[in-house]
């Protein structure tokens, strides 16, 4: 995600519930999302960012991704 975020740097986050069955609701592409991850060793917080929608195809050819084939 550089260079909008770069590591160190600190990040607030709104809470909010995304649905599928909620269109309006889905986050757009390009949106960063902060969700939480059981592990074995309690939770991990990932922060990412969206780049596929549904009824997209999304691929990683020679590590680079693509979105419906562009």
């Amino acid at each position: 995600m550089l260079p909008v975020l770069e590591p160190g740097d600190y990040l607030l986050a709104k809470k909010l519930t995304y649905s599928s069955s909620n269109a309006t609701a889905l986050p757009k592409r390009g949106t960063i999302v902060v969700f939480r991850r059981a592990s074995e060793q309690g939770t991990d917080e990932l922060i990412k960012r969206v780049i596929g929608l549904p009824g997209d195809v999304v691929a990683s050819p020679n590590g680079f991704p693509t979105i419906n084939g562009w």
